[in-house]
């Protein structure tokens, strides 16, 4: 297939946008005050309930948004497959069939266990997705019942939604225990230094699957954010995407007007990037006990370590603000409100 780099770029693009983005764009994709919708005439009318407030639409989104990991991990595993047990099997007069089942699956399988462990793990923490298309149809997950209960206050707010969060993390840690469970009754590294398979000639049918791969790119990532770039052209709810009706101000406000934006944008930079320093000088470590070490204290560092994963973002901000509320002790170092 051709451009392969470009296309697996563009595929895993939703993966660093912000799922709340995501909904968004979606949301104004194919609400009734869709502007890409009203250029075409198809826009339902005004007051018209948007199909994606409902469960579908939070399957859809949440397979949107981490469709890519599952990509990345399958794609890596898949690079690592040795070329000489593809060729041994094809010289002794395997077919393609034959050699996806007895030798590619099999190999794949911790690759393919690893990626839907992490998608669901994602997928019970993720909060901006059902908030933004299941509140409105009074549909609750976990995150957004927390959430909720967080806005209600009340004195025993506190404790109801500790026990959320251990709901949350009882069940995304069930979902690591499974996968490791599977994974456990075999080593299934591979040592090889041959080069990696070659990859499978489509033949005829090439130009067929790259336009259809181009297809779910276009509609899973460049609609969606089309959609939204007409939206913050138009000046009000609802109002159709013409030429007279085209304008800018949104765009001048919030670069030039709107001091808050210039503060936020550069809080998120700075942050983002200690975040990631922090997080790599954290994780290699830690990867490299999980994916070496013997002994039993690493299988349950395994199981814990992507719990902070699972939870939702609110969870552990008051999580972290009951633990360093107060300077942190023996050491008198204050990291609240810094």
């Amino acid at each position: 297939i051709r451009a392969r780099s470009a296309m697996v770029l563009c595929y895993v693009m939703p993966l660093m946008i912000a799922p709340q983005v995501t909904a968004l764009a979606w949301l104004q994709l194919f609400g009734p005050a869709s502007p890409f919708l009203k250029l075409f005439g198809a826009a339902p009318p005004l007051g018209t309930r948007n199909p994606l407030y409902s469960t579908s639409g939070i399957i859809l989104l949440l397979g949107v948004q981490y469709g890519p990991l599952v990509f990345l991990l399958v794609r890596a595993g898949l690079r690592k497959l040795p070329r000489e047990l593809i060729e041994a099997a094809r010289a002794g007069g395997a077919g393609w069939f034959t050699v996806l089942v007895t030798i590619v699956l099999p190999l794949m399988t911790p690759s393919i266990m690893a990626a839907a462990a992490l998608a669901f793990v994602s997928c019970v923490g993720n909060f901006g997705i059902p908030a933004f298309l299941g509140i409105p149809a009074n549909y609750l997950v976990l995150p957004t019942l927390i959430y909720q209960k967080l806005a209600g206050g009340g004195p025993a707010v506190l404790g109801e939604t500790a026990f959320l969060s251990v709901l949350i993390g009882i069940i995304a840690m069930a979902g690591i225990l499974a996968q490791e469970i599977m994974s456990r009754r075999r080593d299934y590294r591979i040592s090889s230094t041959s080069l990696s398979a070659e990859p499978y000639e489509l033949g005829r049918w090439r130009p067929t699957v790259q336009a259809g791969m181009w297809l779910l790119i276009i509609v899973v990532l460049f609609l969606p954010l089309f959609g939204l770039v007409l939206t913050s052209l138009v000046p009000g709810y609802g109002i159709a995407l013409t030429a007279k009706t085209a304008t800018l101000d949104n765009y001048r406000f919030v670069l030039f007007e709107h001091d808050a934006a210039g503060r936020a944008f550069f809080n998120s930079f700075w942050l983002s990037i200690a975040a990631a320093f922090f997080a790599v000088l954290v994780a290699v470590p830690i990867g490299y006990l999980i994916a070496w070490g013997k002994q039993r204290w690493v299988r349950l560092l395994n199981l814990s370590v992507e719990l902070p994963y699972a939870l939702p973002g609110v969870v552990l901000a008051i999580a972290s603000l009951l633990m360093f509320l107060r300077p942190i002790p023996l050491t008198g170092i204050q990291l609240y409100n810094t």
